[in-house]
């Protein structure tokens, strides 16, 4: 008796970026939605694409504010912390903005922790009630921000993709853009993205144009070398 063998057709992979002009409108709404509390958490999502799970587990420490950089090397999933999500760590660029806006951040939780009478937390984007920041309400602020500035409601992971489709379609550097999102490869990134890149090589192909009608048809490789 033959075993029935059922095959399922794999789905492509959808990613639902926003445009750099409805990016501009979420922030916006961000800046003044509870008093600009996610706006911080926000801005790092869209100027770095780290992902939620490594922006919750983001500490002081892992922020180097004179080299401008962020080290990822944890994550925080399933309610503990682990490695990133393909076990490398990686360090990401911030932008000017992104980085005034977290020494502004910081300024303000000392301030805080001083009101309180309690030590400052580790955590960059630490809760107003947890330890962490809070994928829920996290995610219920950008549903409220996003309807505010009239957008169609995103996915957390859609500010990580609209961070890597506006500069992919800024003609960066490919290997770059896959290094800073922590892909394992290079491969992952094209998989992903190869329809958001934009035909930046149209002027070498421009130079086939140049090419004579009547030029030899000779190729390198078969010319034989003469005699030294």
């Amino acid at each position: 008796m033959r075993e029935l063998v059922l095959k399922y057709k794999k789905k492509p992979f959808e990613i639902d970026p926003l445009t750099e002009s409805e990016l501009k409108l979420l922030l916006e709404q961000a800046k003044i939605f509870m008093d600009g509390n996610y706006y911080p958490a926000v801005l790092c999502a869209i100027r770095t694409g780290m992902r939620i799970g490594e922006m919750q587990a983001l500490k002081w420490s892992d922020v180097d504010f004179d080299n401008r950089q962020i080290e990822v090397m944890r994550s925080y999933r399933k309610g503990r912390m682990t490695d990133t999500k393909n076990h490398k760590r990686r360090r990401v660029d911030m932008t000017l903005h992104l980085t005034e806006t977290l020494k502004a951040l910081r300024t303000s939780q000392k301030r805080d922790s001083l009101k309180k009478g309690c030590p400052v937390s580790e955590f960059v984007f630490a809760g107003t009630r947890d330890a962490l920041l809070n994928r829920i309400t996290f995610k219920n602020a950008l549903n409220r921000c996003t309807k505010n500035a009239g957008l169609c409601r995103i996915r957390i992971h859609s500010l990580s993709h609209s961070y890597a489709t506006i500069r992919l379609m800024r003609g960066h550097n490919v290997g770059d853009v896959s290094y800073q999102l922590g892909h394992s490869s290079i491969k992952i990134t094209y998989d992903v993205y190869a329809h958001w890149i934009p035909g930046q090589f149209k002027s070498e192909v421009d130079e086939l144009d140049t090419i004579h009608p009547n030029a030899p048809h000779t190729h390198p490789r078969t010319t034989v070398p003469q005699n030294l």
